[in-house]
Formats: C-alpha cells, sequence, structure tokens
C-alpha cells in the first residue's frame, strides 16, 4: 500500500463526509465488479474469483478510461495552439514583407487575389485537420465496437461448447 504524507496534517472526515466517501467505495466496487463479471464469464459458474491481478488490472484500464476522457479537450488545446502558430508564422513575414505587401496593397487586383490565396489555404489546412481528427475518432469506436463483437462471439462459442 502506497503511504502518501504531503504534509503532517491530520484529516477528519464529517458524518456527511463519511458517507459520501462510502457512496464513492461502494460506486467504485460495483464498477469493478461489474467490470469483472464482464472480463471472467464463464456460463455455469455461480461464483467469480478475485485475485489482486484482476483489480490491478481494472485499475489500468479505468485509469486509461479517465485519460481518454480528457482526450476531446487536449484535441482542441492542440487545434488553438496550431492556429496560435499559424497565426504567428503569418506576422512573422507580414512584419519582413512589409514594403513588398504595401506595394502589392496598391494594386487591388494583386492584392484580392493573394488575400483570396491566403484564406484558400488557411481554410484548405484547417479543413484537413478536421478530417484527420474526425477519422481517428471513428477508427477507434470502429475498434471498440469490433472488440466487444468478437468478446460476445467468443462468449456466444463457450455457450454454445458448454451446452453440447
Amino acid at each position: 500500500m502506497t503511504d502518501y504524507k504531503s504534509n503532517a496534517k491530520k484529516i477528519e472526515y464529517t458524518e456527511s463526509g463519511k458517507e459520501r466517501l462510502a457512496e464513492l467505495n461502494d460506486l467504485i466496487q460495483r464498477q469493478i465488479e461489474d467490470e469483472i463479471r464482464e472480463r471472467k464469464f464463464l456460463p455455469g459458474d455461480d461464483v467469480i474469483e478475485v485475485t489482486a491481478s484482476d483489480i490491478e488490472e481494472v485499475k489500468r484500464s479505468m485509469r486509461l478510461r479517465f485519460h481518454n476522457e480528457r482526450a476531446p479537450r487536449l484535441q482542441m488545446t492542440e487545434l488553438v495552439t496550431r492556429l496560435y502558430l499559424v497565426i504567428g508564422i503569418l506576422l512573422t513575414l507580414a512584419g519582413i514583407m512589409y514594403p513588398l505587401l504595401d506595394t502589392i496593397r496598391q494594386n487591388p487586383i494583386q492584392y484580392s487575389m493573394i488575400g483570396m490565396g491566403v484564406v484558400m489555404s488557411l481554410m484548405s489546412m484547417f479543413m484537413t485537420y478536421y478530417v484527420k481528427m474526425r477519422r481517428e475518432t471513428y477508427l477507434e469506436r470502429d475498434r471498440i465496437e469490433i472488440e466487444r463483437e468478437m468478446r460476445r462471439e467468443k462468449l456466444l462459442d463457450m455457450e454454445r461448447d458448454n451446452t453440447t
């Protein structure tokens, strides 16, 4: 058991705090039991024995799920940082090329063509990134669904073997 000692202060729980902690422990225990039932299901068995390695395996999977729930927030952060990168590069280039830009600005046709080209390029980059993110999300969902289906088929095969 890990000993967490961040400081020497004693912690005391109120009655309502103890009740909430007990509820949380019960909820976690039910989630662990449900996941172990799903993993160790054997038709005909009335009792499932839970070992320390089972608990560790569930703990790892719960940690992975917790991190996956944070993934959308990280994706948005990544998108914003890339946007800042593009804007920063464009501002730097504009500063370096300002005399040329000033000359171009005096020619409206050339100015509008360059503006449209920049806008189209940026939109294309953002849409490419968006499509890539969506594709990865769909592939992950498909992978999970295939794993579930394979698990169901395996259980059905085991049930058929036990009935024959």
